[in-house]
């Protein structure tokens, strides 16, 4: 009994660390994406709540929505959507299911191809589906990625 105990602890313990590690790629990921799209911490945190870049700026955002989307596994090299992926990765546990029936809805297969506007399609979609499920998660995630 003592080692099915201690097994389940350290089963829970490899499951913490891998949602930690799982995290940090995200976090990593955010970051990476915003400085090579050049994109401000504060122009990435307006986005989230509805107020997107303009002009050239808007085409940057585009494609940091793309970079995202791949380096997590969202979006493949060949532009495919995976709505499990977008559902473990972006929102909590609790809204898993919720984001999985909105992916799926949001999956543009047919605009072809790894694209930005593709890629930020996807974005705006998940937005308009549940605009404040998107808000809340975006703005957390802004807020662990680039601490104050």
């Amino acid at each position: 009994m003592k080692c099915v105990a201690a097994l389940l602890v350290a089963v829970l313990v490899l499951a913490s660390v891998a949602v930690e590690r799982a995290d940090a790629d995200v976090f990593a990921a955010l970051r990476d994406c915003a400085k090579n799209s050049n994109l401000s911490q504060d122009k990435l945190q307006k986005a989230c709540n509805g107020e997107l870049p303009k002009d050239e700026e808007l085409k940057n955002y585009q494609c940091y929505t793309k970079c995202v989307q791949q380096l997590v596994g969202i979006m493949s090299a060949e532009g495919a959507v995976d709505p499990v992926k977008s559902a473990q990765t972006l929102v909590d546990e609790k809204q898993r299911k919720e984001m999985e029936d909105i992916a799926k809805q949001c999956k543009f297969d047919d605009m072809k191809g790894a694209t930005c506007e593709k890629a930020f399609a996807v974005d705006q979609c998940y937005s308009e589906k549940n605009n404040v499920m998107y808000k809340n998660n975006c703005n957390d995630l802004m807020s662990k990625t680039f601490p104050a």
